[in-house]
């Protein structure tokens, strides 16, 4: 299936109520399939940034890495 997250993205940024839009996709809960997949997924955003953060937080708290760890790693 086709979504366009962009357009999604657009569009609710001027429904009223919405305070913030967090993008997400679905992966394994391993470092392998995380990093494979970081640099697709913001590689538009990185284009023109000069610098970035990376802000990770796990829910899941049997995951072997904690939040900051994750986040240094990515």
């Amino acid at each position: 299936a086709f979504y366009n997250f962009d357009g999604a993205i657009k569009a609710l940024r001027h429904v009223f109520g919405i305070a913030s839009i967090s993008r997400a996709i679905v992966l394994e809960k391993n470092m392998d399939d995380i990093l494979s997949h970081v640099c697709d997924y913001i590689e538009n955003d990185l284009f023109d940034a000069s610098t970035f953060k990376v802000e990770a937080k796990r829910s899941d708290k049997s995951f072997p890495l904690t939040s900051p760890q994750i986040s240094a790693e990515v």
